[in-house]
């Protein structure tokens, strides 16, 4: 199943790194509003910002260490999903 995660920080790596070893999701790309599209980090390239509605019909993750930041994005409109 195709999803973004919604950061670019060293959280996000981990995340990524975790998604990655579950072999359930294919992290397609990074949601950022920091960072341009076709940047990369965690070996990802930023595809958009998280604000961008198109995005809404992927599954996501939010990978932002920061409470307060993380809250702000879990209000989206977006499936989220767990990793464990």
């Amino acid at each position: 199943m195709k999803i973004t995660v919604i950061g670019t920080g060293s959280h996000a790596a981990a995340v990524c790194d975790s998604i990655r070893q579950l072999g359930e999701y294919n992290v397609i790309g990074l949601l950022s509003e920091t960072m341009r599209i076709s940047e990369k980090s965690c070996g990802l390239p930023v595809v958009g910002s998280p604000w961008d509605k198109d995005w809404l019909h992927l599954m996501s993750f939010v990978a932002i260490g920061n409470n307060t930041l993380r809250e702000k994005f879990s209000n989206l409109e977006y499936h989220f999903i767990s990793v464990i």
